[in-house]
């Protein structure tokens, strides 16, 4: 009779996940003696969680057009979904995008903020093109304009 199989209690249950990996972590959050068959169903329930979070994430990514899924993606398959929006609703997510922002955000915002900032410098180039004129115009000893086609002062 051998002392140990050789194959990895994760590969004799069919699990991605390690079974070990999860078992020390139990072991060291909740309690020091635990089931084996109580980790290997814990893994398994663990792995199917992540695989569903991660089949929404990819569909999500793959309507943005995107080859990479992003926090982001991840954390609004979570809003979106009722089951998994149940069970973190106490989870955070770091870079998961910001409350109240819808998910599909238009493109045009950065263009739009580009065009903004053109325009208010042709503003600023205005104003100091009329500013001059008005310098200029005072040492020659005219008005910068006629106001109601009355002369300015002359001298």
């Amino acid at each position: 009779m051998m002392k140990g199989s050789r194959y990895s209690t994760s590969e004799r249950a069919g699990l991605t996940l390690s079974v070990s990996r999860v078992t020390s972590l139990a072991r060291s959050l909740f309690a020091s003696r635990i089931s084996p068959t109580a980790m290997v169903l814990t893994t398994a329930c663990v792995e199917y969680i992540i695989a569903e979070l991660l089949a929404l994430a990819s569909s999500r990514a793959e309507r943005r057009k995107k080859k990479t899924m992003s926090s982001e993606d991840i954390a609004d398959a979570v809003r979106t979904d009722e089951d998994s929006c149940h069970l973190f609703q106490h989870a955070h997510f770091l870079g998961g995008g910001h409350a109240g922002v819808a998910p599909e955000a238009p493109k045009k915002l950065p263009k739009r903020a580009k065009v903004m900032k053109k325009k208010v410098a042709r503003k600023q180039k205005k104003v100091t093109k009329v500013v001059t004129k008005k310098k200029t115009a005072k040492k020659v000893g005219r008005a910068p304009h006629s106001a109601a086609g009355v002369p300015g002062p002359t001298s």
